[in-house]
């Protein structure tokens, strides 16, 4: 697999760069209070944990989109967020350039998926817009809230049922 993609798990993240060649493993520390509730909410609740992580991950991606280099909009175009994967202990979501979105850039006639892991990495790379780190960059700016963003829509959500709106 060439291309960026990022997986997010309810409280720990792990960055995948091609495969499993760059694994970076951060966890959110100091707030074991909400993880304990995010364990909580898993077991008891996994769908509404699931429709916040999803939730978190396409506000990352928005965020993304914004920092992403648009020189022809191919590899802006060909962001995505897939639908999560609930396991036992943890719900993943990917998101990323390329890959299942792949487009193809209508001046090189490339698609996003061969150069969107290069464009993603190159620091010395100059774009007219955008920048390299276009996708960890917000993720990592997100971090301190993405645990406490979860919780917050969860608790919305199960409002929003235990109303019958949802």
């Amino acid at each position: 697999m060439n291309m960026v993609q990022f997986i997010i798990l309810v409280y720990i993240y792990k960055i995948i760069l091609r495969g499993d060649v760059v694994n970076i493993d951060f966890k959110v520390v100091g707030l074991d209070t909400l993880q304990k509730k995010l364990d909580e909410f898993l077991k008891d609740y996994p769908n509404e944990v699931a429709g916040a992580v999803y939730s978190e991950a396409e506000t990352i991606m928005t965020l993304s989109k914004k920092e992403v280099p648009t020189d022809t909009s191919a590899l802006k175009d060909s962001g995505f967020v897939e639908k999560p994967i609930v396991g036992k202990e943890k719900v993943s979501v990917k998101l990323g350039y390329g890959g299942v979105a792949t487009k193809i850039n209508p001046k090189s006639g490339e698609p996003t998926t061969s150069y969107a892991e290069i464009v993603h990495e190159n620091l010395l790379a100059t774009h007219p817009s955008g920048k390299a780190k276009y996708l960890e960059d917000p993720i990592r700016e997100r971090e301190p809230e993405i645990a406490k963003s979860i919780v917050k829509r969860v608790k919305i959500r199960l409002a929003k049922t235990k109303a019958g709106g949802g």
